[in-house]
């Protein structure tokens, strides 16, 4: 759901970042989690979440306080192994549910796989901010190291029509776990951001002179007006004379021009297309 600006401000001030740490079993959370905590020796408070499955950590960041949802990883039972899929994937909704921020966590040696992406795209639907953490980094050679980037870059753009922030780890020996933090703030940061009505609308014009919609029935598309209506995700309305005239494939055009212009990578954009209303209009 779009987040409208009348929310009241003050309470908005308090709300904590929060960050959900997802991942299959054993690719590092835990080991991610302790060096986190190690460095800063910092934790708060540690209270079983809503579900029995996550706790929620307070952290110290820097002098900024953020709460980590560690989601608890599966354990495999001999006479599940079918539904194990499935619970992996719920639990991670439910964490998600619950965050601003995921932080997608993977094995380097086992790279992605279809329900990492099942629960990117959760995400992403959910209007979550996103993060790719390669764990494990330093155990790959440098080929791989440059196969396995390219292979998570493509997935990201053919599967979640999102480019996704990427930060190699080693949890084990501490290195760069400082970095993802970093990188959650900065999708955070964007998540939050609010533009001009005048700077939306000149980057309107520039977008449709570089790449205009295709003729429907002989009759031109006209994009009019856009303005933001919500952030947490950020959110716009497009008013247009045939929007359900517009093509899908244009409207990632838009949503991509958007994001590249005025946000960070991991921020998924909401766009909505709607008929002027003016009774003039003719």
């Amino acid at each position: 759901s779009v987040k409208h600006w009348d929310d009241n401000k003050s309470s908005n001030e308090s709300i904590r970042l929060r960050i959900a740490i997802i991942g299959r079993p054993n690719v590092g959370k835990s080991t991610f989690l302790n060096s986190l905590l190690a460095e800063n020796r910092l934790i708060v408070s540690s209270k079983p979440g809503t579900t029995r499955d996550s706790v929620d950590i307070s952290y110290d960041h820097n002098g900024k306080l953020i709460t980590l949802i560690d989601t608890a990883g599966i354990r495999r039972k001999a006479n599940v192994v079918d539904n194990l899929e499935s619970r992996f994937v719920e639990k991670s909704i439910e964490s998600i549910k619950r965050s601003h921020v995921v932080i997608l966590m993977l094995d380097s040696l086992l790279g992605i796989e279809q329900q990492d992406l099942s629960i990117a795209e959760a995400a992403i639907k959910g209007g979550k901010g996103i993060i790719i953490v390669l764990n494990k980094w330093d155990l790959i050679g440098k080929d791989d190291r440059s196969k396995l980037i390219k292979f998570v870059k493509q997935q990201e753009v053919t599967r979640l029509f999102l480019e996704v922030p990427t930060v190699t780890i080693s949890a084990l020996k501490g290195m760069r776990c400082g970095d993802v933090i970093d990188k959650c703030l900065e999708v955070s940061e964007s998540l939050n951001k609010k533009i001009s009505t005048a700077k939306l609308n000149n980057w309107l014009i520039d977008a449709v002179e570089k790449h205009s919609h295709p003729l429907i029935k002989g009759r031109a598309i006209k994009m009019k007006y856009i303005a933001q209506i919500g952030t947490k995700p950020p959110a716009f309305s497009l008013v247009c004379n045939v929007p359900e005239s517009v093509d899908e494939s244009y409207k990632r055009y838009l949503i991509n021009d958007l994001r590249k212009n005025f946000f960070a990578e991991g921020v998924p954009v909401r766009l909505l297309l709607k008929k002027n209303k003016n009774p003039y209009a003719k």
